[in-house]
């Protein structure tokens, strides 16, 4: 059972977080805690999956980073100067090519440790990238501007970043595991989260999960499509139990993972209640060393007892009653006393002045150096035409056909490199090359795809739609279309010369004498004659036309043995009025 926080006015430590209260049934899920040796050092890590990261967080992280954004731009001294003077920033959409290796070619992140994106799927689930590619950016892009606002704007978070698209996109692998969904889900939480370890790094793509990547400085981020297994855990992630001050402590080796798991199925969310977004920025701060025991508020069990904070909830630890400590002035949820695990400008000899800091973290970096040149590429423009006769359209007729246009697409770094067109609807069909030839035999709703790369394979894409119809039937001739015949004849005798022209109903006339030639002139109805249709009938047109002239045809024939009927009725009570008569 939860209760939800009271509104909260003006700026507070995090708008819209629903948190729990402290019953101990919400607890986080301990996977594994394991004591390794690196470099001759023991190290201790701590893995446990998130059962009660609040849901409906995502809003109140959004909200927030947004007004931290203003604030801002308004201590830069105006929108303008402050938006001139910007370092780079991750694009808000992602471009490039999926891959299941590392994009080693176009590195733009600076030097240093950093955050690797996976996105996996299950053996035998379809691959979704096409529909997450741009969710997981949006993520980062907003996860990474709540580190730039609790840091007073001084640091963000370093990824990977760089595709052929440039180095404001994220690079994301794409990984098919080796086992399917019903396998992973039929597991418990531990083993699942190791068969999802092992099967990432069995995939032989370079991304090792084992022990070995303690110490390659660079920390996974996965997203699990389909592996939340409906139990409330909303990710995992690992935690060095280090305290320690200063650059040697180990939250800064790396090699631990980060999970954010979706429910599968294709949901446009990727996981459910919306706190998708909330779960990435406490996972990976888990792997950045948040909450050590040591924390004043620490519930001893990696999280803190604060009420309003990406790492506070009662998560089952010894110390798991939860209070309000931040007042509404306090600007960032991010550890909102900035007295746990996070503080830009900590007081001498307070806690994070004498003990571990992830503002120290060499996973973050100055906000002006996050992202470095690196490929400086950007993608091209497409834009798609449909043209019948010349003009742009959206609907055609069947036996029509279509030109395809995409010269009008552009890249200001160069030439498009190439052009192609996926046809999809009634048929399904490609083209290749700027301009191409579609003809239309079958009605139906035709989706039509472009997509163009430039010289260094960055894509675009442009989708038009296109509808396609029969011709309508040629109509039967209706009742009161008349034909003229007219008779001549001469005063010898001659038999009269019938000749029928379909023209409008003409009156009688004579001649003014009475020898000579008489022409008649009568009018009745008869039927017209077909104007030959300007293209040949399609099959589909034959067919409606045959089973219109069956359906007369039945029709003339029920009224034919109805009268028949009636005829005989009538026959037979004339015939019995008679009898009575005698």
């Amino acid at each position: 059972m939860r209760r939800p926080l009271r509104s909260l006015l003006a700026s507070v430590c995090l708008l819209a977080f629903a948190a729990p209260v402290a019953y101990a049934h919400q607890t986080a899920v301990d996977v594994q805690g394991k004591v390794v040796r690196v470099g001759g050092h023991r190290v201790e890590i701590d893995t446990h999956g998130d059962r009660d990261i609040p849901k409906g967080s995502d809003a109140g992280l959004k909200r927030l980073a947004r007004r931290a954004a203003l604030r801002s731009l308004r201590a830069g001294g105006g929108l303008g100067a402050s938006i001139a003077d910007a370092p780079p920033q991750l694009a808000s959409t992602w471009c490039g090519i999926e891959r299941s290796t590392d994009d080693t070619a176009n590195v733009a992140a600076s030097s240093g440790s950093y955050f690797k994106l996976l996105y996996v799927y299950p053996a035998g689930e379809p691959d979704r990238f096409g529909l997450y590619a741009n969710l997981i950016q949006g993520d980062m892009r907003a996860i990474n501007d709540v580190m730039v606002a609790a840091s007073g704007g001084a640091k963000g978070i370093r990824f990977d970043v760089g595709t052929v698209c440039g180095n404001t996109n994220v690079d994301i692998a794409s990984i098919q595991l080796a086992h399917t969904r019903a396998q992973f889900l039929a597991m418990g939480f531990d083993a699942r989260l190791a068969a999802l370890r092992a099967d990432i790094a069995g995939s032989g793509n370079g991304f090792d999960t084992s022990n070995a990547a303690i110490g390659t400085h660079r920390n996974l981020l996965i997203y699990a499509d389909g592996l939340y297994g409906n139990d409330d855990v909303a990710g995992v992630g690992s935690l060095f139990d280090d305290d320690r001050h200063g650059a040697n402590n180990n939250s800064n080796l790396g090699g631990l993972t980060a999970v954010v798991f979706g429910n599968g199925g294709g949901n446009p969310a990727f996981a459910p209640d919306d706190r998708r977004q909330n779960t990435a920025l406490h996972e990976i701060s888990h792997t950045m060393g948040a909450v050590q025991d040591s924390a004043p508020h620490s519930t001893l069990a990696g999280h803190c007892t604060d009420l309003d904070d990406v790492m506070c909830y009662a998560d089952g630890g010894p110390n798991n009653a939860l209070t309000h400590p931040c007042p509404n002035a306090t600007p960032s949820p991010y550890d909102c006393g900035k007295n746990d695990y996070f503080s830009p400008a900590p007081a001498g000899g307070s806690y994070l002045d004498l003990k571990w800091n992830v503002y120290n973290s060499e996973f973050l970096c100055a906000v002006a150096s996050c992202i470095q040149a690196g490929n400086a590429n950007s993608p091209p423009t497409a834009v798609a035409r449909i043209l019948r006769d010349g003009v742009e359209t959206a609907t055609a007729t069947t036996g029509d056909t279509v030109v395809l246009d995409g010269g009008g697409s552009s890249d200001a770094q160069g030439p498009i490199a190439s052009w192609a067109w996926a046809i999809g609807g009634a048929t399904t069909t490609t083209r290749v090359g700027s301009t191409a030839s579609l003809p239309l035999p079958v009605a139906g709703t035709y989706t039509i795809t472009l997509t163009v790369k430039d010289g260094n394979g960055a894509p675009a894409v442009a989708v038009k739609t296109l509808v396609v119809t029969d011709p309508p039937v040629p109509a039967d001739p209706g009742e009161g279309q008349t034909a003229t015949t007219t008779t001549t004849s001469t005063g010898s005798g001659a038999p009269p010369q019938p000749e029928s022209i379909p023209t409008p109903s003409a009156a009688p006339s004579s001649p003014a004498g009475g020898g000579g030639t008489a022409t008649v002139t009568t009018t009745k109805p008869v039927t017209a004659t077909k104007t030959a249709a300007k293209k040949p009938l399609t099959t589909a047109q034959k067919k409606a036309l045959a089973k219109k002239k069956a359906a007369a045809k039945r029709k003339a024939l029920a009224r034919k043995k109805a009268l028949a009927k009636k005829r005989a009725a009538a026959k037979r009570k004339a015939a019995a009025k008679k009898k009575r008569r005698r």
